[in-house]
């Protein structure tokens, strides 16, 4: 929710720095400020907010060489009696379920991040649609927000809501305190198996994180990229600026206008085009192993992933089609030209 959305806007700049530059205080900070700008009261003794802010916690695992996104991880803290029920091997299971929804909802504000730049980008040079590199940039970005979506949609909805109304029912229904923990013990063992975290799928959660990695690459070429244009065009423009004046004044002039090149005076550099390309290559590949390991699944939920995220057969056909050319292929989509 909100929650989510102000925290990252919070943490973003902090977390893309080294890890052993970071300083938990100072995040938990950060992470107070979003719970009471997300609040439905601003006041402190609300006492749901007041109850969250004593129990929200920040964890910094050790990552030798990592950023902070790989070793932030929120936590809760929880006292006696409730202790009992979330005790230390389900609050484990917890934070795995928490740091596998971090990493989707960064990879979701690197592409929205990435489509702002787009946006205006695409204002200050109108033309930018019509060069092929950024118009398959463009098409591949919304395959990957297509695939991000359906991802939080089937892990929020199919996999956590289904699995809290079951629960609550079920907590609902307990006479003891052994139904209780029963009943908890379920609610979680539902969510890691359907959220393939558990030590059976982690083939397939491997292949996931090789999959956010990719989007993330993806996201910081395209990043680079658009930096490039801009930079191109404010140059592009301060010299047409110079170029102006001092044909006014009857110093010296120019033979034509910048803005007669195919992007209004910049270009998109060879080396930045072969970064997407491979890149979008890295995606498509990994894509393909993921998206075979869902397929082949025998889990009925996952096989419903599947159908969400091809459910026009376009993946399908695209197998269907290497397989055809080669004997040999295993299932992996091919990457696109």
């Amino acid at each position: 929710g909100d929650f989510v959305q102000s925290l990252m806007e919070h943490l973003a700049p902090q977390l893309a720095r080294p890890a052993n530059q970071l300083h938990r205080h100072h995040l938990l900070s950060l992470v107070e400020s979003a719970v009471r700008s997300s609040a439905p009261t601003a006041s402190e003794t609300h006492p749901s907010e007041a109850l969250l802010l004593k129990s929200l916690d920040v964890t910094l695992a050790k990552v030798p060489g990592g950023s902070g996104w790989d070793c932030f991880c929120l936590d809760y803290n929880v006292g006696s009696p409730v202790d009992v029920v979330f005790s230390s091997s389900a609050m484990r299971s917890y934070r795995q379920v928490s740091t596998f929804l971090w990493r989707l909802k960064r990879v979701e504000h690197s592409l929205t991040a990435v489509w702002r730049k787009h946006c205006t980008t695409a204002r200050l040079i109108p033309r930018l649609h019509r060069e092929p590199t950024m118009h398959g940039c463009y098409l591949l970005r919304n395959e990957m927000v297509h695939f991000v979506y359906n991802m939080q949609y089937y892990l929020m909805f199919e996999v956590i809501e289904c699995a809290s109304v079951e629960f609550a029912e079920q907590l609902n229904a307990a006479t003891d305190l052994d139904m209780v923990l029963n009943s908890h013990a379920r609610f979680l063992g539902s969510i890691e198996t359907k959220a393939m975290l558990r030590p059976e799928d982690e083939e397939m959660h491997r292949a996931l994180k090789e999959l956010f990695d990719a989007i993330l690459q993806f996201a910081r070429a395209q990043d680079v990229l658009y930096m490039s244009l801009l930079e191109q065009k404010a140059s592009a423009r301060q010299h047409a600026a110079s170029v102006k004046s001092s044909a006014s004044s009857a110093v010296w002039g120019a033979v034509g206008d910048v803005s007669d090149s195919q992007l209004g005076g910049v270009t998109v550099e060879p080396r930045l085009t072969e970064q997407l390309l491979a890149a979008a290559s890295d995606y498509k590949r990994r894509f393909g192993t993921f998206f075979a390991l869902v397929r082949e699944h025998a889990s009925y939920d996952l096989a419903f992933l599947a159908f969400r995220l091809d459910f026009n057969e376009y993946y399908e056909s695209l197998a269907a089609e290497a397989a055809a050319e080669n004997p040999e292929f295993e299932g992996d989509v091919p990457p696109t030209p």
